[in-house]
């Protein structure tokens, strides 16, 4: 297993703040995706709305998503979401 460090992943801070948005109480059903490239060492978020369950797949392998949240996570949260599931 490859340990990641806060300083390695790029984007983590502004994911981070993507997920300040978040809510279970949110009228919008809104989840955030949280997405990390192996070959880049870069996190992402892609929004996504409503009660149906919908998500972003990618067709690179390097590509994984790491969790799905609705609630606000910490830089130490995803990090650790991304370090269980390289």
């Amino acid at each position: 297993m490859v340990k990641t460090t806060i300083k390695e992943i790029k984007g983590l801070k502004k994911v981070c703040g993507e997920t300040k948005c978040l809510s279970l109480h949110d009228r919008y059903n809104r989840r955030l995706q949280i997405n990390y490239d192996c070959s880049t060492g870069e996190v992402w978020g892609d929004l996504h709305y409503g009660v149906n369950p919908s998500w972003t797949e990618y067709r690179d392998a390097n590509i994984i998503t790491v969790c799905t949240t609705c609630e606000p996570m910490t830089m130490a949260q995803i990090e650790e979401e991304i370090s269980c599931a390289v």
